[in-house]
């Protein structure tokens, strides 16, 4: 009888040791698949608070993009976009885009809280369909992507990231 227990118990951990490599071969090639996507800025569709149409491709305006794709409830994304706000400096040298995939009545709330509903240079965007989150591959917020002028990615940040290094990543680019 052991043996028999011993054979099942071999074979269902080899079972799952199969399982999970397969799962995690299909997330290393899913994430090489998105990497490959935003390599360069991509073209997407999203809504203005207001609910009007935007194409990605008129954003950018020749200039390095800040792209931030957050949650108004993440203590995290509240963190660094607070962190950017007070770092005047980014706000010269990009174009800054915040996307979440909430409602505009929440995310007007959070620009109110965080004292950015009057600061225009501080585009916030709705991805009511949560296309940009797809194509992104966003798995957790806040998830930061800088892209130089000539739209290339220049540096890709899961998790909060500080302004100060934003910045010097930004000056390193326009040298």
């Amino acid at each position: 009888m052991p043996k028999k227990i011993t054979k099942l118990l071999l074979g269902i951990i080899f079972t799952l040791v199969v399982v999970l490599s397969i799962a995690l071969s299909a997330r290393l090639i899913d994430r090489e698949n998105v990497l490959e996507r935003v390599t360069f800025w991509p073209d997407f569709e999203t809504e203005t608070l207001a609910g009007d149409l935007v194409y990605s491709s008129s954003l950018s305006n020749g200039h390095p993009v800040l792209f931030t794709y957050f949650n108004t409830e993440c203590t995290f994304c509240r963190a660094e976009i607070a962190d950017i706000a007070e770092f005047k400096p980014i706000h010269e040298a990009t174009t800054m885009i915040f996307v979440s995939d909430e409602d505009s009545e929440t995310i007007q709330q959070f620009r109110r809280d965080l004292g950015l509903e009057e600061r225009d240079e501080f585009l916030f965007l709705m991805d009511t369909g949560g296309e940009v989150k797809k194509y992104f591959g966003i798995r957790s917020v806040p998830a930061t992507y800088l892209y130089n002028k000539d739209g290339d990615l220049a540096e890709f940040y899961r998790g909060t990231v500080k302004a100060e290094t934003l910045y010097s990543r930004i000056a390193i680019m326009d040298e």
